[in-house]
């Protein structure tokens, strides 16, 4: 039995099989996201109440009918801090796609604004309703940036559109929690 030096010592939690899962795989993507602000405290995000506070306060806002989802993560790595042990990763590199077909002056702005280097706190992704299964988010809370802007494509068969790649760090998993009530539609 391999003697293990582990500097994570959280406990493995069951896997479970969920009650979803008769359904099969649940289908991804994300119509709706909710960004905030950098230096905003978000205690639970699946509180409606709270979200729609930070979102009255400016502290966060909704960005409806996109297309965006989230990439495999890449380890983080240091070299083994013992002779006989291996490599431990340290942090998760995420990145994710965003694409948005609301060409209009504003829309230009905003994601003109946070693709030169404006960081925002938090990215919450409403992943699409399915038949059958209960209404989820994935919460990133993380510094995020955003890179990207309008594609105008060079034929009439194809739409403009803004693609961006959103980027961050976590040393743990992303979160998978029921939506808040109350925020999306």
């Amino acid at each position: 039995m391999a003697s293990c030096v582990t500097y994570n010592c959280d406990n493995l939690t069951s896997h479970e099989a969920s009650a979803e899962s008769c359904l099969g795989p649940r289908n991804g993507g994300s119509a709706q996201l909710l960004w905030v602000e950098c230096g905003v405290t978000v205690t639970d995000p699946t509180d409606g109440t709270e979200i729609n506070n930070l979102i009255t306060a400016g502290d966060a806002g909704l960005i409806e009918n996109v297309k965006a989802g989230i990439d495999a993560p890449t380890p983080v790595t240091i070299a083994s801090t013992t002779a006989c042990g291996t490599e431990r990763t340290i942090n998760l590199d995420y990145s994710g796609t965003i694409e948005d077909y609301n060409v209009t002056e504003a829309n230009t702005t905003f994601w003109g604004t946070l693709a030169k280097g404006r960081t925002i706190g938090g990215l919450m992704l409403y992943i699409c309703e399915q038949d059958g299964y209960t209404n989820k988010i994935v919460w990133i809370d993380a510094e995020i940036t955003i890179s990207g802007g309008l594609v105008v494509p060079n034929t009439n068969e194809e739409a403009i559109r803004y693609e961006l790649t959103f980027a961050f760090r976590k040393n743990g998993p992303l979160e998978y929690l029921d939506a808040p009530t109350g925020v999306f539609s």
